[in-house]
């Protein structure tokens, strides 16, 4: 979520039916109108889990949808400064790798990206043809929960800085970023890319016209992704222990809402102490954090009410415990001579849910 666009939102103002778009394979032909559960049978499958990896660890989560075969849309910022992806289908329990990011707008927060496989697509249409007021539906993966079919309103048309945005009643979480704004057809006219914070019902889609804005993503200059700030500061770390093999970890929920469940990923990098004798007695030592040398992916279920802390036991991943123990089992380090390889952790957060 762009926290330049967040700022500007309430400068927003209302604009008549401009939305017209080119996009490719634009749908000509009217349909009638389905149920919701119509759309969610014919749509489940088109629609995308994007998991993003940085330095081998994850590093984000959205969604995304197929307008062709093998090509899929979804924001910029959730691919922003991704190494690869992967790609998982809703009740599907298949990963998907060799996905490649070809095409970016950082502009319009919208990225085109190639697939080996060949899925089912998502028919476009223009978004001129749907009025304020009109039946909407989202489907995506907030906070991690797969196909998740949410309906709501268009509720309105907004221009910002020349970029026009579909702001929508139907909500969109961190995990729904990426994912088709449909119209009752099934037909998509948008993609779901940010909430207004601190307010009801204030979400923003921009146009699938917008598709063709992006260009070769050899020519967009790339940021190392971060979480954005109110993302990260929503679930912290404030103890951290182990043992032989589980580890105990007290999360702080510092938002307004109860959380009920959060995923994120421990990453552990070497912490080398080197000690030095200066005289008898009195000893100097260096420390420097190393590379990554494992990182663990983790989901837990909990129920932490707001700005409250929670302790939570994660079993230790077997392939960890070789590299952190020493034959003794030793508290955080192994001995060899006068260096002791102690442990950096880091907690980085993919996605969390909350009770509203």
């Amino acid at each position: 979520m762009r926290r330049s666009i967040l700022v500007l939102l309430s400068a927003m103002c209302l604009v008549a039916t401009s939305c017209k778009s080119n996009s490719p394979k634009e749908t000509k032909t009217d349909k009638k109108e389905l149920s919701a559960e119509d759309i969610y049978k014919q749509s489940f499958d088109k629609v995308a889990m994007v998991l993003c990896y940085q330095d081998g660890i994850p590093s984000s989560q959205g969604s995304g949808f197929f307008i062709d075969k093998n090509t899929l849309v979804t924001n910029y910022h959730v691919i922003e400064g991704s190494d690869y992806l992967e790609l998982k289908i809703a009740g599907d329990e298949t990963i998907y790798k060799g996905a490649k990011v070809v095409k970016a707008s950082p502009e319009y927060d919208l990225a085109i990206v190639q697939t080996k496989q060949d899925f089912t697509v998502f028919d476009i249409v223009d978004c001129s043809k749907v009025e304020v007021g009109a039946k909407i539906y989202t489907i995506g993966n907030p906070r991690g929960l797969e196909g998740t079919i949410s309906d709501g309103i268009l509720s309105g048309k907004r221009n910002n800085d020349g970029i026009e945005y579909l702001q929508i009643t139907a909500p969109i979480s961190p995990g729904n970023s990426g994912g088709p704004v449909l119209n009752d057809k099934g037909e998509v006219i948008g993609v779901a890319t940010f909430a207004y914070k601190n307010s009801q019902n204030l979400n923003f889609a921009v146009p699938v016209s917008y598709i063709d804005k992006c260009i070769d993503i050899d020519s967009v200059q790339q940021n190392k992704h971060t979480i954005s700030l109110s993302d990260t500061d929503a679930i912290s770390i404030v103890t951290y222990s182990k043992s032989n093999n589980y580890q105990q970890i007290s999360f702080k929920n510092n938002t307004n809402h109860s959380v009920k469940s959060i995923s994120g990923v421990l990453i552990f990098k070497q912490n080398v102490v080197t000690y030095k004798t200066i005289t008898p007695g009195h000893n100097d030592f260096q420390s420097a954090i190393g590379e990554v040398f494992h990182y663990q992916i983790f989901s837990v279920n909990v129920d932490i009410a707001p700005h409250l802390s929670k302790l939570v036991t994660i079993e230790v991943d077997p392939e960890m415990i070789p590299h952190i123990y020493c034959e003794n089992f030793c508290y955080n380090c192994a001995y060899e001579k006068n260096r002791r390889i102690h442990y950096h952790y880091e907690f980085r957060l993919l996605s969390y849910e909350i009770e509203e």
